[in-house]
């Protein structure tokens, strides 16, 4: 039996799958059944201070879009979907700290990690709520000071800095962390102006961790209407973004491979869970597929996860953790040697289709209509995947 269990900040989760702070962290009731769905851990709802983000918290409106760009409906929606929404973050409500001492319970009960989250604010409300929160008896807390609604919401430019500038974002970790015992995680904005800088920053200010990344700002139209959907912009996540969150998973893992990394944004099922681990995280947190099919995601991406792991003989979470950072080369190792396709002829059906999507002259049609390799091929890949008859192959 393989063991899911990880541990940050003197922490102890036990396993790497979470639900992240978003509508299906709002109240007890959700938390709840997050928890005993097998979250190895569940972040609270972000509280704020802003009445203008309170405000988008109230008129809160989604959309979940195809890979036509269509609204979907009907329960009907691609894996890689993109969400597309509103939601902003509330003010505290006034038995905020009593609902997450009722969740810690039942978290305690079912060996989950209850982390309280905290939105962009004065600095003073801020490091005061989480006081508040470790006295609660919360042993982790995150600080979400990168929500993607922050930048429509018409704020003064110093105030954005305090989303964006990793200066700010480290002088308010290092505020929060001087204030409470308890270890303090940094969620990032997407978009901040340099996210391996703001890693930095917070590392050094005291960081148990940090969390890769918010939600980035979009804009989708309606051609029909001419209207922007939810005739506005809005946030964007869901599994089509993985990529672009792996991304900066993995530079923040090769940069800072000591800094532990909360990976959200992107996660559909068990399989993405894998995906985060071998980038460099090392827990992964759902929320859109959350909001579509439920918190039994949760149950099967713990399920999955183990499967997986006894299926590949992977002892410990740890064992998998950055793997594929550490076998991902460098685009100059890439150059130090070349792969070419190769055809073979027996299952060429001649159907030219490998030649339109041949670019670089790499491929020609011989008289008995078979293509043969040119000199002109760099191996690019292309031929291999519109090839029909699975005739093509890359090799040194």
């Amino acid at each position: 039996m393989p063991d899911l269990s990880v541990t940050i900040g003197g922490i102890k989760f036990k396993n790497p799958v979470m639900a992240s702070a978003g509508e299906p962290t709002t109240d007890y009731a959700h938390m709840k059944a997050a928890i005993e769905a097998g979250a190895g851990g569940v972040v609270a709802k972000s509280v704020a201070f802003s009445p203008e983000l309170a405000k988008s918290f109230d008129h809160a409106r989604w959309a979940v879009v195809d890979e036509n760009r269509k609204i979907c409906s009907r329960g009907e929606y691609p894996k890689m979907f993109t969400f597309y929404g509103r939601g902003g973050i509330p003010l505290e409500p006034p038995d905020w700290i009593e609902t997450l001492q009722r969740v810690q319970e039942v978290a305690d009960k079912h060996g989950s990690v209850l982390v309280g989250s905290i939105g962009t604010g004065p600095l003073d409300k801020m490091v005061e709520t989480a006081v508040r929160m470790e006295r609660a008896g919360l042993r982790i807390i995150e600080l979400d000071a990168g929500c993607p609604q922050v930048s429509q919401l018409g704020l003064s430019q110093s105030e954005m800095e305090l989303v964006k500038s990793h200066e700010i974002a480290g002088l308010i970790a290092k505020s929060v962390i001087g204030a409470v015992s308890v270890p303090v995680i940094y969620k990032v904005a997407a978009e901040g102006h340099d996210i391996i800088e703001t890693c930095r920053a917070v590392k050094e200010a005291g960081a148990a961790g940090a969390t890769l990344i918010n939600r980035y700002v979009g804009f989708l139209v309606d051609i029909e209407s001419g209207k922007p959907h939810l005739n506005s912009m809005a946030g964007v996540g869901g599994p089509w973004v993985l990529p672009l969150t792996l991304r900066w998973v993995s530079q923040v893992y090769r940069t800072y491979p000591d800094l532990p990394i909360f990976g959200s944004n992107g996660a559909y099922d068990w399989q993405d869970v894998v995906q985060f681990l071998m980038s460099g995280a090392s827990m992964a947190q759902f929320c859109s597929t959350l909001m579509l099919k439920g918190y039994r995601v949760i149950t099967e991406a713990v399920q999955g996860l183990e499967e997986f792991m006894d299926r590949c003989g992977y002892s410990s979470i740890d064992e998998m953790v950055g793997l594929a950072v550490k076998n991902s080369k460098t685009y100059e190792e890439l150059y130090a040697f070349r792969e070419k396709a190769r055809v073979d002829q027996e299952l060429c059906s001649g159907c030219r289709r490998c030649l339109n999507a041949c670019f670089y002259q790499g491929l020609e049609m011989v008289a008995d209509d078979k293509v043969v390799i040119t000199e002109n091929c760099k191996g690019c890949g292309m031929c291999v995947m519109v090839c029909p008859d699975d005739a093509i192959r890359l090799s040194l």
